[in-house]
């Protein structure tokens, strides 16, 4: 039976980490910048808080020991936004994953561990992967949830549930302010009656304890040891990614936003490849100083997970992008996610099936430069109506059954040329000689075409004629109007 096993992430200073990430690690050591709520500090980097700024301290003190402080208002739905991130990207680790305290996320790894071959190399693939995405954290490992949130992680301790306990018991409760069921208001009360650990606290008789601070406490230090069942609901993922990068300065110019592109565009490729997904759309959304905001959608003709693709695509759309105001931030979404489909490489190119994803590429290219409107294919629908047995898609949609359908057509239909106008040019007759940009000759015997009775009656003679210049062209004689019309162009 595989032992329970907990890893509880914090993430103390999350707000920074979110106004850092646009930064590059040199860049993050030596800026002075702070987190603001309510025209208080509520965080300060490291090289901040060496120079003497800290948590709690009004804004106008703050200026006036440091001008040059850079300021990022507060906002929690970024951070929900963040923690949602994290959450995906922990997925990976385990399907338990789950909310813990405030800016925690908790992971049941006891059934990971052969997978990712031990503890120790778990754990430094979390740390390989917060450090790229630039968050800090705290770490916990305990037997149980609740003791994870509250011992730190230690390589010379076990998480054996005796040594979790000892480990508990010796845990001072101020220290553990950071932990919702130990309020400031709790502990006071605990020291009133003389009580600085938890193992002093677990020697309490547990009724004298649920009677002077209730049954919930009670219950939660039994969770603590694993006396009592502890159910966390497991997140479910949401099928969707969301990333975004901040800047302090601003991005000005279109090659300043080429590297948090890149950046994006690597996470999402780690995202797929973990998940085993493909993209089959990007939202691109820039925030400027100006409380504007740039939207550039890339649809792809085929989903796919390479983020030089993706890249590629981007770049060409950045010159829709308006730089009169700087770029304060960048964030990439997407939700058309589909299971990947494994492709086999072959040993030599022109012998393996990458055609098709080249075409892909390049029908992408086309319709990023050109437009969707500009970029079609011509669909093959059954209809009696010439005009109507051809439709424009987006040229990167799949035609289904398109063989099928050439296939019990009627004969005379497939020698209706590719090309079809999409309305039927008049003719003129000049000496009984069809005009069209020169004179036509009749080179093919007439296909009648009687139908559409239950609508408007279309009575049409088909020909074949010839240019001087040597082009054939489809044309017909209507009966109703009496007049001659250019139906379509052959190649």
């Amino acid at each position: 039976m595989v032992k329970s096993l907990w890893l509880n992430l914090r993430f103390p200073k999350l707000a920074l980490n979110i106004a850092q990430r646009g930064l590059s690690p040199a860049q993050a050591k030596i800026t002075t910048i702070a987190i603001i709520e309510k025209q208080r500090i509520f965080q300060v980097s490291e090289h901040t808080e060496l120079l003497g700024l800290q948590a709690g301290m009004s804004l106008s003190s703050a200026w006036a020991l440091l001008p040059s402080l850079s300021t990022v208002e507060r906002e929690p739905k970024r951070e929900q936004r963040a923690m949602t991130y994290l959450a995906n990207w922990a997925y990976q680790f385990t399907p338990s994953v789950s909310h813990g305290g405030d800016r925690n996320l908790l992971l049941e790894v006891g059934g990971s561990l052969r997978l990712f071959q031990g503890l120790e190399a778990l754990l430094q693939q979390v740390a390989d992967g917060l450090r790229n995405l630039g968050f800090c954290y705290e770490l916990g490992l305990a037997h149980t949830p609740a003791a994870a949130e509250l011992l730190p992680y230690h390589p010379s301790r076990s998480a054996e549930p005796q040594e979790c306990i000892q480990a508990l018991r010796a845990q001072p409760l101020a220290t553990l302010t950071h932990n919702e069921n130990f309020s400031k208001n709790l502990q006071k009360k605990l020291q009133r009656v003389g009580i600085a650990t938890l193992g002093e606290l677990f020697d309490l008789p547990k009724a004298s304890i649920a009677q002077r601070f209730g049954k919930d406490f009670v219950l939660h230090l039994q969770q603590l040891c694993g006396h009592s069942p502890d159910l966390r609901p497991s997140l479910t993922p949401k099928p969707e990614f969301a990333s975004e990068l901040h800047f302090l300065t601003g991005l000005s110019t279109i090659d300043m936003i080429r590297l948090p592109l890149t950046q994006l565009l690597q996470e999402l490729q780690e995202f797929l490849i973990q998940r085993q997904l493909a993209c089959g759309n990007l939202r691109w959304r820039f925030f400027h100083y100006s409380q504007q905001a740039s939207i550039l959608d890339i649809d792809l003709s085929r989903p796919q997970q390479s983020w030089e693709n993706f890249f590629k695509l981007s770049e060409i759309k950045l010159g829709q992008i308006s730089l009169d105001s700087a770029v304060e931030s960048v964030q990439l979404y997407t939700r058309q996610l589909s299971q990947a489909r494994s492709e086999n490489q072959g040993l030599f190119k022109e012998l393996s099936d990458n055609q098709s994803q080249d075409a892909s590429l390049l029908i992408d290219k086309l319709t990023s430069r050109l437009g969707a409107e500009r970029l079609y294919k011509l669909q093959i629908h059954d209809e009696n109506l010439p005009e109507l047995q051809q439709k424009r898609v987006p040229a990167g949609s799949k035609c289904r059954e398109q063989n099928s359908m050439i296939e019990h057509m009627n004969p005379q239909h497939t020698q209706i040329p590719l090309w079809l106008c999409e309305q039927a040019q008049a003719l003129s007759l000049r000496n009984n000689k069809l005009q069209y940009q020169g004179e036509l000759d009749i080179v093919s015997s007439a296909k009648r075409f009687d139908s559409h009775w239950w609508q408007q009656r279309q009575q049409r003679d088909y020909f074949i004629a010839r240019h001087a210049h040597g082009a054939h062209y489809w044309v017909y004689f209507d009966y109703i109007n009496q007049r001659w019309f250019l139906q379509g162009i052959y190649g």
